[in-house]
């Protein structure tokens, strides 16, 4: 008797956690804007996207945040103007936060860092949480080129995990981000084509 009402404690508990389960997954699949420039097709090499962005998209979302914050922190990007990204004869990814013509900020993503996928050039990376939320959230980046000359930044997370100890949760988010072209060209792009001149 008493094994039957344990069996049907477990039963009920199982079923509660499945429905919490359920009601605790979330899910945001943002489509591609129509009113932007349509992306442009990934060569079999890796997309090339070299060029200067302006630092904040039409949100006020920070380029430098989501490509260099990870590793330096916050500090000066806020005054950042624009970033620079240059993949090198070594197919490192450079990627630099500017203000005006004064550098802030570098960080370069060696060829084993990155993946070069259908839609440009991937960044992966996972974290681990513990707060109210404990968990595990795996981040993609993926650098890709608008045909107006634009950078797009497809962000894609999902993660799982407990809410409150107690509570099974998980969830995915996908979202797009453009940042227009520089116009002319920049400090870093100059000193690279110099350095690149003379090899």
């Amino acid at each position: 008797m008493k094994i039957n009402c344990a069996i049907k404690i477990i039963a009920k508990f199982l079923f509660l956690s499945c429905l919490l389960y359920v009601a605790s997954a979330c899910s945001f699949h943002e489509q591609y804007p129509p009113s932007w420039s349509p992306l442009a097709l990934a060569s079999k090499n890796c997309t090339d996207i070299n060029g200067a962005y302006h630092d904040k998209d039409d949100k006020g979302s920070s380029l430098s945040n989501l490509l260099i914050k990870k590793w330096f922190g916050v500090g000066k990007l806020g005054e950042a103007t624009h970033v620079d990204i240059t993949r090198n004869n070594l197919d490192e990814l450079i990627v630099s936060a500017w203000n005006g013509n004064k550098i802030i900020a570098t960080k370069a993503y060696p060829k084993e860092e990155y993946v070069c996928d259908t839609n440009g050039i991937a960044l992966t990376w996972t974290e681990s949480v513990l707060d109210f939320f404990a968990g595990v959230i795996w981040y993609k980046i993926t650098l890709a080129k608008a045909g107006d000359n634009s950078l797009v930044v497809i962000s894609e997370s999902k993660g799982a995990g407990m809410l409150l100890v107690i509570i099974p949760f998980a969830g995915n988010h996908l979202e797009y981000r453009k940042y227009p072209a520089m116009k002319g060209e920049t400090q870093m792009q100059k000193e690279n084509d110099e350095a690149l001149s003379k090899k």
